[in-house]
């Protein structure tokens, strides 16, 4: 069994969301990408064939403005799920820096046990799905999504850091995650 504590510190927190946020913009960025590509390959196909035909009969124009407002859009909705995902990582960093929030967690062999002043959950090994570590954060998959419990070395001594990595790799399959 494993135990420890973490007092809350907003510069932490706030970094450990940024993780977060890019695993969240990891697949729409490349598909961004794709869709420019996708846009340029036709604009050049239309000015290839724009020698040939008048430019008003040009598909490839057509395609490539198409593919272009679809990217234009996928970055709009990102800026504006972005601010607001910020907003609400804000108001929640002032909310537990006034309650000076402290966790706790526990780790045994069948559970993980989290609490702090307002709550307090239980999670089960064979419901969580994966473990990765970006930087010196540790991150436990609830599910398929970005859904983690986030512990970071700093917060924590470094021998229950590596204390708890070492029991998570009995529990848990390791994802790699490019970051």
């Amino acid at each position: 069994m494993i135990s420890f504590d973490i007092k809350f510190d907003e510069k932490i927190h706030k970094a450990q969301y940024k993780i977060l946020l890019n695993l969240i913009f990891q697949k729409p960025m490349r598909r961004i990408k794709r869709l420019l590509l996708t846009s340029l390959v036709f604009l050049c196909l239309g000015i290839l064939v724009s020698f040939d035909s008048s430019a008003s009969q040009n598909l490839y124009f057509y395609f490539s403005i198409f593919w272009l407002i679809i990217a234009f859009l996928m970055i709009y909705t990102i800026f504006l799920f972005y601010n607001v995902f910020n907003k609400t990582i804000k108001t929640l960093a002032e909310k537990h820096k006034k309650e000076n929030l402290l966790s706790h967690y526990e780790l045994n062999d069948s559970v993980i046990k989290y609490s702090n002043e307002v709550r307090s959950i239980e999670l089960k090994w064979n419901g969580l799905k994966e473990y990765s570590i970006i930087g010196d954060n540790i991150l436990i998959f609830l599910d398929d999504s970005i859904n983690a419990i986030i512990i970071g070395k700093n917060e924590i001594s470094v021998e229950n850091y590596f204390q708890l990595i070492e029991f998570i790799k009995i529990k848990l399959n390791y994802k790699d995650i490019k970051n």
